[in-house]
């Protein structure tokens, strides 16, 4: 099933359920291409990160343990009731991840609530940031975003240790589609760039200023049903606009950029790409190579079954270069700047290296890391705090410090 922002379901739960659960897509054919499958020693299925120098992995261990394997160690992160998984959002900074324990039993309902958590990079040790879903990171990841599918409110809260209580939020008016899931960039942490749908169905940019305190529509769409894409490459924001195939008279699907350290006037945006069929699209510009990945469209004509492959669009050249030939793609990921595809269980390389068996764990180690104890038997005991100040420059990239309390064990006498 093709999904996009106004889809049932975050796209993001789809996907990791899929692979949780290790069902394969069905297909009358089996692939034999040109990608490389991703080889791993944990299985696709229980793979929620893995980092493209290939020395940290989070992945699920059943019952709803969600796990971390660095420095060929293994420590439990977090665990959640039976029917939990969970999905990993990072970015090519590097400093701090975001973790969504998502329930199975919620996909049928609208209103999800997931439970979400922050860490640092490569880190066991988690704070709780809130309820909702979609999250995504912003400015260095120092900030945080995430939806209420309930309220229809985005959230909005500051990673910062001397700013951890710094929140805002805003309310949208997606009252006509239940399963809307609004596209958000902050600029700064008082100027912010999300999407809305109006009654009528059709998208809009909509342009926050905090300090002004002033909340406009900069940029309406083109087409009802249709959806609008936001992605920060850099200063220019990458706007993908595609139409519904569902909706006749659609004008199809185009890419464009505006410099936004220079304006916010969307007509002044410069279209890189058009075309008159509506591509899945799902873009992904934030990669080591400034490119621009989206799903395209390549049916032979209407009506007929969709094909869509991913391609790469050169934002300084506009050339567009075909990345896959899998006849069905759906989705794309990017895991620390390696540009994955899921497909039929498995997931592709289409850009990054395929090295993330370097911290694989034997069979004893793994063991050995699942103990709740350290070697000379004291039982530890780990609280997480905020920081509440920080002098040196290397302290305000952290916002989670570890008290540990080491706790004698009594002997029976």
């Amino acid at each position: 099933m093709l999904l996009n922002n106004h889809s049932r379901m975050p796209l993001t739960l789809l996907i990791i359920s899929m692979l949780f659960l290790n069902t394969s897509i069905p297909s009358a054919w089996a692939y034999s291409g040109k990608l490389p499958k991703l080889e791993s020693k944990q299985q696709s299925s229980k793979i929620c990160f893995l980092s493209s120098d290939g020395k940290i992995t989070y992945y699920q261990k059943r019952p709803a343990k969600l796990m971390l394997s660095s420095k060929f160690t293994t420590k439990e992160v977090l665990s959640g009731p039976p029917d939990a998984f969970f999905t990993m959002v990072s970015t090519l900074n590097r400093k701090r991840m975001i973790i969504e324990m998502a329930s199975f039993h919620l996909f049928s309902n609208s209103d999800q609530q997931n439970f979400l958590y922050a860490c640092d990079y490569g880190s066991s040790i988690t704070i709780p940031v809130g309820r909702g879903t979609s999250p995504k990171l912003h400015l260095e990841d120092s900030w945080v975003s995430y939806y209420s599918t309930e309220s229809k409110t985005l959230y909005f809260q500051s990673l910062l240790p001397n700013r951890a209580y710094n929140k805002f939020q805003v309310t949208l008016k997606a009252q006509i589609n239940p399963y809307f899931i609004p596209a958000v960039v902050m600029l700064s942490d008082q100027t912010i760039l999300y999407t809305d749908i109006d009654n009528e169905g059709v998208s809009g940019i909509f342009l926050l200023e905090r300090s002004l305190k002033q909340n406009k529509l900069a940029y309406k769409g083109k087409n009802k049903g249709g959806k609008i894409e936001l992605c920060l490459q850099d200063k220019n924001l990458v706007v993908g606009e595609f139409s519904s195939p569902d909706v006749p008279s659609s004008s199809g699907s185009e890419i464009s950029t505006l410099d936004v350290s220079k304006t916010t006037a969307f007509l002044q945006m410069k279209s890189l790409y058009l075309s008159t069929k509506s591509d899945p699209g799902n873009i992904e510009c934030q990669n080591s190579k400034k490119l621009i990945y989206f799903i395209q469209n390549q049916s032979l004509g209407e009506g007929l079954e969709l094909q869509a492959e991913l391609v790469a669009l050169h934002p300084d050249t506009k050339e567009v270069k075909l990345i896959s030939d899998l006849k069905n793609v759906t989705q794309v990921l990017n895991i620390d700047d390696r540009i994955l595809i899921p497909f039929q269980g498995d997931f592709y390389i289409a850009a990054g290296e395929n090295n993330d068996t370097k911290d694989a764990l034997d069979k004893n180690s793994s063991n050995a890391g699942d103990n709740s104890a350290d070697d000379d038997g004291d039982a530890v005991k780990v609280s997480i705090e905020i920081s509440k100040t920080s002098n040196k420059k290397s302290d305000s990239d952290k916002v989670i410090t570890e008290k540990t309390e080491k706790t004698k064990k009594t002997e029976n006498k």
